[in-house]
């Protein structure tokens, strides 16, 4: 009998040492993934902005009213964790806005990753809500390597946080 609980005993000593031995650390458990902030303003022109628009020789009568701000701003806080990320942008809003995209300009920061883009549209034929639609159908991409080695990508819409601003 003492043979059999030593044995048992054993046995289970076993079991838990080999399972002990196997666990994964805490930063294998977790899943990393990226943490993406997105914003689109959509403001209305100072009286100064819409005097350093300019090109106005195609149309007629211009107004300050016949223009709207758009700034898209995208941060990827945990950048830095993830496994050879890779962003597939495509910021040409002229293909997207048409003859509607006045003019615009961006910038990103690779060690953190923010993305910052403003853009002039002229908006007498175009309503907030289409601007809405289209930031909503344009999307990038992320990918990354997750703790397999295996390529995870994440898509995401220039208009899922859109605020519009007098």
């Amino acid at each position: 009998m003492k043979y059999r609980n030593l044995l048992f005993f054993s046995f289970l000593l076993f079991i838990l040492a080999l399972f002990g031995c196997t666990e994964i650390s805490k930063g294998e458990k977790e899943t990393t993934s990226p943490i993406v902030q997105s914003n689109s303003e959509i403001s209305s022109l100072t009286d100064k902005e819409f005097l350093d628009v300019g090109g106005f020789n195609d149309l007629k009568n211009p107004t300050k009213e016949n223009f709207k701000k758009v700034e898209i701003k995208i941060n990827i806080s945990n950048f830095d964790t993830l496994k050879n990320p890779k962003i597939n942008i495509s910021d040409n809003w002229r293909s997207i806005f048409g003859d509607n995209y006045w003019f615009g300009s961006g910038s990103t920061e690779d060690d953190k990753f923010t993305y910052n883009y403003k853009m002039i549209l002229y908006t007498e034929n175009l309503t907030d809500e289409e601007i809405k639609r289209k930031l909503k159908a344009t999307k990038y991409e992320i990918t990354w390597k997750n703790n397999n080695n295996q390529s995870e990508t994440k898509t995401y819409s220039f208009g899922e946080n859109i605020n519009f601003s007098k």
